[in-house]
């Protein structure tokens, strides 16, 4: 099996492997020769190595490599050999213990021991890891130091918190913002994704919020009275942040745009909205607005104009709050040990969820 393994599919390479063997072991070919003549690691330590990593035990992960590369071992094939056990408890994890049928009784049990102890996400980041590590110990003049190294942040990785624990870390933090509008505004889905059942596009509901129900087209006969559908789909528009949530979810994000950004709302009341426009506003702002709101809902809203000042724009307030959120992250101490230890890792945006645990 490991000479057939480091053939690699050559019968040549094999037959040659071979003959290399029963010279150097007088005739007969033993696992432990052939493991010294191609400066392979015993399978059954490696998986060792990777089960000290895992738990985040350093100096067992260190001294075992010290004593496989002591006994011939070369690091790039350890790092190989780990990767290939990480990639065959991943295959174990995601499709069972047969999905990996070449492997040996033992390394089997051992790659499906660690499918079940860790999840995906930390397999996949283990996977990366040891594909980025292996070019470093190819390239490092010496590779066993390139390969410590690797294994040191690897047990330190095994410490971190996966992204689904921070997610959760920020949901039970207490929120900085008390503003009522913005909140419910924010709390309010900004991206679409196909709904094939509609044959249109619709919005996912925010995490923790309970779908809103998208009407569906149906043919609707001469006699049925148009004003009876319209009314059973009105949907709840108490607030001006409520509009422009309605504004996203109909699709029409280049209205919704010039709501956030380039007006002013200075008096609101259902069925009449007073604004302040900005110098960036479209022209046609307010006619767009109730014509459309009128279409949708099939009320009448009227939409004034007026040079008095209102509160700030919605958008602007928004992306203040983002900016301060995104500061209190990188703050974070978590935060921050992620990124001294993979200073090429960049922030790209926070997002906060419900508490899953509330009702």
């Amino acid at each position: 099996s490991l000479i057939a393994r480091a053939a690699e599919g050559s019968a040549r390479d094999g037959l040659s492997v071979l003959d290399q063997a029963l010279a150097h072991g007088g005739g007969k070919v033993k696992a432990a020769d052939i493991l010294s003549l191609l400066g392979l690691a015993d399978r059954g330590r490696v998986y060792d190595l990777m089960d000290a990593v895992f738990a985040g035990k350093t100096a067992d992960a260190l001294s075992l490599l010290d004593t496989l590369h002591s006994d011939g071992a070369d690091p790039l094939q350890i790092i190989g050999d780990m990767s290939e056990g990480v990639h065959a408890a991943s295959r174990i994890k995601a499709a069972g213990g047969d999905a990996v049928p070449a492997l040996s009784s033992n390394e089997r049990s051992r790659a499906a021991a660690i499918a079940e102890r860790l999840s995906v996400a930390a397999l996949a980041r283990a996977w990366q890891m040891l594909l980025k590590g292996l070019d470093e110990v190819a390239r490092a003049p010496r590779g066993i130091s390139a390969a410590e190294m690797l294994l040191i942040r690897m047990c330190h990785a095994s410490g971190l918190p996966s992204p689904e624990d921070i997610v959760q870390h920020f949901a039970r933090a207490p929120a900085a913002e008390t503003n009522a509008e913005l909140k419910k505004y924010e709390s309010a889905p900004h991206g679409g994704v196909p709904d094939s059942s509609a044959g249109r596009m619709s919005l996912p509901p925010a995490i923790g919020e309970t779908p809103m129900p998208q009407p569906r087209e149906t043919e609707t006969s001469a006699v049925t009275a148009p004003q009876t559908r319209t009314a059973s789909l009105k949907p709840d528009l108490a607030s001006f942040a409520d509009i422009v949530r309605f504004v996203a979810e109909k699709r029409d994000l280049i209205l919704k745009i010039a709501l956030e950004d380039t007006c002013e709302l200075v008096r609101f009341k259902p069925g009449h909205i007073e604004l302040h426009l900005l110098d960036a506003a479209p022209k046609d702002l307010a006619n767009e607005l109730g014509r459309k709101l009128k279409y949708w809902t099939g009320d009448r809203w009227m939409i004034s104009l007026t040079d008095k000042r209102g509160e700030r724009p919605l958008g602007e307030i928004r992306r203040e709050r983002e900016a301060r959120l995104l500061e209190q992250t990188k703050r974070h101490p978590t935060v921050k040990s992620i990124i001294q230890h993979f200073p090429e890792a960049e922030i790209l945006g926070v997002r906060e969820v419900d508490d899953p645990k509330k009702d």
